[in-house]
Parts: structure tokens; sequence; C-alpha cells
């Protein structure tokens, strides 16, 4: 067994198998074991760890584990299963409210996108609601989440201008222009 399966054995070992810190380290090794897999396109062997992180119940790590299948599963071309696992990780997030507030943004925002680019019902107002999210948790103007509400604000973007709300769509890409240093404005004034 290799050095890190060894300390899990050890903290097993010692603490017991349910002990919140060998749930924790062993749905990480899965998280890892399926992060890996999903890096070589071993798409079965990344459903299988990272199915067993989600299973192990450690909240934070079960919902990096289903973003992680959920890109993996748009890389293997299984849209229905990407789709799937973003009604699950909204389903995970509704029932650990108690989560840090940027690892539920981030993680509706990856719902959201999923929803909205299969044009499923609640996506826009998911995603909606994660870029506010994300607003509020950089309301200091700190500037340490542009690139996750980028990413978040160009997708609603597009999903406000595919509804035909157009002058909705126009605020949020005005809003992006504010994001970041001048050199990386994705709307250079010509």
């Amino acid at each position: 067994a290799d050095a890190y399966g060894q300390a899990i054995e050890l903290v097993s070992t010692t603490l017991g198998p349910r002990h919140p810190l060998t749930v924790v380290y062993e749905s990480r090794r899965s998280l890892n074991r399926g992060l890996a897999a999903r890096a070589q396109n071993d798409f079965d062997a990344m459903r299988t760890h990272l199915d067993d992180a989600v299973r192990l119940g450690q909240p934070v790590v079960a919902v990096d584990a289903l973003n992680a299948r959920i890109a993996g599963e748009f890389t293997a071309e299984r849209f229905d299963v990407a789709v799937a696992k973003a009604q699950e990780l909204r389903e995970l997030l509704s029932h650990h409210p108690e989560l840090p507030p940027i690892i539920l943004a981030t993680a509706e925002t990856t719902v959201g996108q999923t929803l909205v680019a299969f044009d499923k019902p609640n996506g826009l107002p998911v995603l909606e609601r994660a870029c506010r999210s994300l607003k509020d948790l950089d309301a200091g103007g700190r500037g340490s989440l542009d690139a996750e509400l980028a990413a978040c604000e160009l997708t609603l973007a597009q999903a406000l201008q595919m509804a035909g709300r157009r002058d909705e769509a126009l605020v949020v890409l005005e809003h992006l222009r504010t994001l970041g240093p001048a050199s990386t404005d994705p709307f250079p004034d010509q």
C-alpha cells in the first residue's frame, strides 16, 4: 500500500473506521484517485472513486467530488449524467447550508451552468443566485473572486440573452468590465 493508505490505516486503527478524521481521509483519498483517473481520461475509475468520495458523506469532499464528476462527464460527453450529477449536487447543497459560503456559491455556479447549458428548469435562477452570492462574498472589493465571478456572469449573460432578457444581459456584461485589472477586460474599448 502507498504511504497515504498506510497513514489512513493507522488513523483507522487508532481512532476507529467511523471516526470523522478517518472518514475525511478516506473520502479525500477517493477524491484524489478520482481526479487522477479523470486526468487520464479513465472515466470508469473516475466514476468509481468520485462516487466513493460522495458516498463517504463528508460534505466538503462530496461537493468537490460532484464538481469533478460533472466536469468529467462533460469531457466524456455523457451530458445526461452531468445534468443528473448537477441535480445531485444541488440536493446535497440544500442539505448542508452550513458549508462555507464560498463552497456553496462556487458549487451553485456549477449547478447553474450545467442546468443552463441544457436548458433545464431553474437553471437561470440558480445561476443568478450564485452570481449574487459571489458578488456578496467579495463585497469588500478585494477582487479575490474575480475569476469565479467572471465565469458565472459570462454564463449568466448568455443565459439571459437566450431567455430574451437582453437588457439584463447587458447590465451583467457591463459589470464584467469592472472585474480584475484593466489588461484582462473581456470587452476592451476600441
